[in-house]
């Protein structure tokens, strides 16, 4: 991680070694859920500190969970955040999102960590063209990305297509004269000139310097615009930060979900990571409100501007706080926070006893860090100027879990939180018998277990956090499906999200002894298809939305704290 090549783009992610097509690098990293945010801080949303860091999630299983009015949003860490695009030039794609807790270790009724940790993890990284050494990597953020920040980047921004159109014209002027391969006369120059001062994404698409002209005629645009995306190999290891020091996996903490573990040994004094930080004038931003929350469950659009300009003034109304506080950084004596999003970072759990590990402002110039911003009061940070290092306290050996010291008040909270902690209780009175759908999909979905009918239900009922979905390929397929003897098998990925449908009928058809179903299957708006002899393998049950661990309201919820020795005495005069 260093300074992008791409101007005014702060921090990028380059290779040190050449990558080919379809090499997999980063070892994964934390991915934090913003939900609702559109409706919970609607009057923050033209403006709100994660706008550039966030990715769009519709098309994860995780949209399932919430209510058909927002899609959620991604806050990623490592290289999901620090990945620049460039339209021309993007040469990675991003892996799948994983939710590595799908198993039973935490469970609410008894384990007072259950919702305290973003339990989403991004997978690794994937080459799509291959990469030199000291090339920077770059991902597709979508061409609508760009176009919603034309205040930024200008309405003449290029996009993928105009690159390409860009070429087409740069080989018609090699056509039109062919002596521009092999030399620049003056008129070649000006005409050059007169073409990418044209107000046109196509013409701004163009190379700017003369010199590349017989280069991008011979080889294509990319050649030019693939010169200026590498940084020397000595310059990234003398002022960037190493992002493959630290991997992921189950922590030793029972409560802390996953932890940071290192992957080489690191000697007392190194400099493990950095991180870039986010910074957050307060921690309204974070704000789930109760009414948005009864609104949105109940399937009805929440009125929230009045309702967030009140609870701002009474703050017994907010139910939770984004999961996101639980990774961001804070002092007692001010209400700001910063958010690190360097790789590995937001692993690294809390043990006052074993840290291994310490924050420290980085040099200034490096990882972004602008030092004269410790010197002041802190307003208008709309970029991540300040950063933090990861540094070894003593020697730490390969495989050692690396353990930060998250501060006092941090400590007491938690300890309070574990004592006042109580299992949910059900409706009935008792403790709550909490299933998530994937523990039952685990335990039913293999077996002869036969799915209940709607009129079987009024006597024998799922659990209410439990909801039933077709295969979405039904929706196209039912006609096939219909057909005795067609019945194939629906294989489910990480992804596929299904639609809600409804089991009218169970039974068997000789061709098989397994039962088979007639069920409702939602289509278009209101629309429902009625679809026989489906097979089990087209059902499987979701969690209700705003059911899950994420959305308990007593989920532990504090930010780390900011060593006192670290947090500027101008800060805390500004508060």
């Amino acid at each position: 991680m260093a300074t992008s090549t791409i101007p005014n783009s702060g921090l990028g992610v380059f290779t040190t070694a050449a990558l080919e097509e379809g090499d997999v690098i980063g070892l994964g990293d934390v991915m934090n859920p913003w939900i609702d945010l559109p409706w919970h801080q609607i009057l923050l949303m033209e403006d709100h500190p994660f706008k550039n860091h966030v990715w769009q999630g519709y098309d994860t299983s995780f949209s399932v969970e919430l209510s058909a009015y927002q899609d959620v949003l991604w806050m990623g860490s490592g290289l999901e955040a620090t990945i620049n695009c460039h339209l021309a030039l993007v040469n990675t794609y991003s892996a799948t999102i994983y939710n590595n807790n799908n198993n039973p270790q935490h469970h609410r009724s008894r384990d007072p960590g259950a919702g305290s940790f973003s339990p989403f993890v991004a997978g690794a990284t994937v080459v799509a063209n291959p990469v030199p050494e000291g090339g920077e990597l770059f991902k597709m953020y979508s061409s609508q990305w760009f176009r919603t920040r034309q205040d930024e980047f200008g309405v003449e921004i290029p996009l993928p297509e105009d690159y390409v159109q860009a070429d087409t014209l740069i080989q018609k002027f090699g056509k039109l004269f062919p002596q521009a391969h092999h030399t620049l006369q003056t008129i070649h120059k000006d005409l050059w000139d007169v073409m990418t001062s044209m107000p046109y994404p196509i013409t701004k698409a163009l190379p700017k310097r003369h010199k590349d002209i017989p280069l991008v005629i011979q080889h294509g645009i990319w050649e030019a615009y693939l010169m200026d995306a590498k940084r020397p190999p000595e310059e990234l290891e003398r002022t960037g930060r190493c992002l493959e020091n630290i991997r992921h996996g189950p922590s030793m903490l029972p409560q802390a979900g996953r932890g940071a573990f290192a992957t080489r040994h690191l000697a007392a004094g190194t400099v493990i990571t950095g991180s870039p930080l986010v910074y957050v004038e307060n921690r309204h931003i974070f704000h789930m409100y109760q009414e948005i929350y009864d609104a949105l469950m109940n399937e009805q659009q929440p009125q929230s501007h009045d309702i967030i300009e009140s609870t701002l003034q009474h703050p017994e109304t907010v139910r939770t706080l984004q999961i996101a506080i639980n990774y961001c950084w804070n002092h007692p004596s001010s209400p700001m926070l910063l958010c690190p999003y360097g790789a590995g970072v937001n692993f690294v759990n809390h043990n006052q006893t074993m840290a291994n590990v310490k924050v420290r402002w980085a040099p200034h110039g490096e990882v972004g860090h602008d030092a004269s911003l410790l010197k002041g009061p802190l307003s208008d940070v709309h970029n991540p100027t300040l950063a933090f290092d990861f540094v070894a306290l003593r020697d730490i050996d390969v495989g050692e879990e690396l353990f930060l010291d998250y501060g006092k008040e941090w400590e007491m909270a938690w300890q309070e939180h574990v004592q006042a902690f109580g299992p949910p209780k059900s409706t009935g009175g008792g403790v709550d018998p909490y299933q998530s759908a994937w523990q039952w999909n685990q335990e039913n979905e293999n077996s002869d277990t036969a799915i209940r009918t709607d009129y079987e239900q009024k006597a024998n009922p799922y659990p209410i956090n439990l909801q039933l979905r077709c295969h979405q390929d039904l929706r196209n397929d039912w006609e096939v499906t219909n057909a005795v003897g067609e019945l194939r098998n629906y294989s489910w990925t990480m992804y596929d999200k299904g639609t809600p449908c409804q089991v009218l009928d169970r039974y068997s058809i000789h061709q098989t002894e397994q039962p088979v179903y007639t069920v409702g299957v939602d289509r278009h708006g209101p629309s429902c298809v009625q679809v026989e002899n489906v097979p089990r393998s087209a059902l499987r049950f979701f969690d209700v939305p705003y059911s899950t661990d994420l959305h308990l309201p007593g989920a532990f919820r504090h930010a780390i704290g900011i060593p006192d020795e670290l947090f500027p005495l101008a800060w805390k005069a500004a508060t």
